[in-house]
């Protein structure tokens, strides 16, 4: 998909420069207290349940109720915060539990190191050529003691695990301490380019403000990246107090709000609200007929993500950048646009701007960079080193809905048949990805640009790390 390009004329080009030229201009928003709320999207009607009958003797049954369905219930109870630190967590507890049993493998060594008593992990599994001793002899103690030290690691490491880097009485896991306050109130746009708590509902009668998204992350240590090496790592902020440039952006995204389609709102939902890489891991586990420590292995992908995730959002709070929905309802204020007219209406409409939301859900940070272009950059170049170079996906990842009616936003309503794409290489995984933001309305395309720049190279960079844990893929491909 090419970017789309937006109209201009002398006449808005004017009022433009009028409206952008002070920081604290209030364009054209409106009333202040008058504000639509997002719907947050609800649970697929074909997905299959988070938690069917355990048998741990069937193929990747481990996996799939120990970790996959164990994310799948946190961010259904929990939301975003728990998850995005758990899915860091669980996946390094999983990989230290599972790993002394094979000779192949390393539980991480500073984990290993800081585990109590010493050789906690050092069991003697059939074939080893240095077996070692421990009473945590079992796999329940070790899985217990797994859990033990990668979470103190985690709290250690800067993740507010249990709220007492804020507070001693009441408190609050993972609430921030970085003391960020947003430059904008919920209910007026005063700085134009900054970012604003958007008004959010379930749709059934609950509203809510959203509060900052991990402004902390940005200060945590990596777990496997090299904090110091990658930390440094900066993109400047895009040319949003260009008027002819905050316009250009603003018309794109509203240039795929008006000409959604079944295809491009499946995009748009897989990356906008979906675990995409997760939903890609169990297809490649089947295609590459992995073993279990195979796919333990290949899932600390998810801890680089979070790792990268720690530059992505040092950048994000540095630029505070305004995020789409803002921007459209800054920019045009009362004046109606042709656009997606909301998850009951389902098709395109003329509305006020004032009362547009995007397609997807946006997310409770500041928009630039992009995690997401982030994290696909980050999955790609995981994925081509496990495959020794490769850039093919064979056969290809497929993401979509079986059926009509599968939608995430638009529940019942669309697609309004089967409807999938399919991933043939890395290069167009990532162009995909970056579409999918942009016409779901939760980022400018320039965000996608920078986030895919700003995390070129953290994966080979870790790749000898990652040898160390795992030598099995020394110079092999999987």
């Amino acid at each position: 998909m090419g970017r789309l390009h937006s109209r201009s004329g002398t006449g808005t080009a004017t009022l433009l420069l009028c409206m952008l030229a002070a920081p604290t201009a209030s364009g054209n928003w409106g009333e202040p207290g008058h504000v639509v709320a997002s719907r947050l999207d609800r649970p697929s009607p074909c997905q299959p349940p988070p938690s069917p009958p355990i048998n741990l003797n069937a193929p990747y049954d481990i996996f799939d109720q120990l970790l996959f369905n164990g994310l799948r219930y946190l961010v259904v109870r929990s939301g975003g915060q728990a998850l995005f630190a758990n899915v860091h967590a669980f996946s390094l507890v999983a990989w230290n539990a599972i790993a002394p049993y094979d000779c192949s493998a390393q539980p991480h060594p500073q984990l290993m190191s800081a585990s109590t008593p010493a050789g906690a992990f050092l069991l003697a599994p059939s074939g080893c050529s240095a077996p070692g001793t421990s009473k945590y002899s079992t796999p329940e103690c070790v899985g217990i003691r797994a859990a033990e030290v990668t979470y103190a690691f985690a709290q250690a490491n800067g993740w507010n695990i249990d709220g007492s880097r804020t507070r001693s009485f009441n408190r609050a896991q993972y609430e921030d301490y970085t003391n960020y306050v947003p430059k904008n109130t919920p209910w007026e746009l005063t700085h134009q380019c900054k970012w604003q708590p958007l008004h959010e509902t379930d749709g059934r009668g609950k509203m809510w403000i959203q509060t900052p998204f991990l402004p902390s992350l940005g200060r945590i240590k990596m777990a496997i990246m090299n904090t110091t090496a990658e930390i440094g790592r900066t993109v400047p902020m895009w040319d949003c107090g260009n008027p002819a440039a905050y316009k250009a952006e603003v018309d794109e995204i509203l240039a795929y709000s008006a000409t959604l389609n079944d295809t491009t709102k499946t995009i748009a939902e897989v990356f906008g609200g979906m675990p995409w890489w997760g939903i890609a891991i169990l297809q490649l586990r089947q295609h590459k007929n992995w073993s279990t420590i195979d796919l333990f292995a290949f899932n600390l992908v998810q801890v680089l993500m979070l790792d990268a995730g720690v530059v992505v959002l040092k950048e994000k709070y540095r630029h505070d950048a305004v995020r789409p929905a803002s921007a459209v309802r800054w920019l045009y204020g009362g004046t109606n646009i042709t656009a997606y007219g909301g998850p009951d209406v389902g098709r395109t409409v003329s509305l006020p701007a004032e009362d547009w939301v995007p397609y997807v859900t946006t997310s409770p940070d500041p928009e630039f960079p992009s995690g997401t272009a982030c994290f696909c950059r980050v999955f790609t170049q995981w994925l081509q080193l496990w495959q020794g170079g490769s850039t093919t996906i064979s056969p290809p990842i497929v993401f979509g809905w079986p059926a009509a009616g599968c939608s995430i936003r638009e529940p019942d309503m669309t697609p309004s048949g089967p409807s999938a794409f399919f991933m043939t290489n890395m290069a167009q995984f990532r162009q995909i990805c970056h579409d999918g933001r942009v016409i779901g309305g939760a980022h400018f395309r320039v965000a996608m640009d920078a986030g895919d720049q700003l995390c070129d190279g953290l994966v080979p960079n870790a790749w000898p790390t990652i040898l160390k844990l795992y030598p099995k893929l020394a110079g092999k491909s999987t």
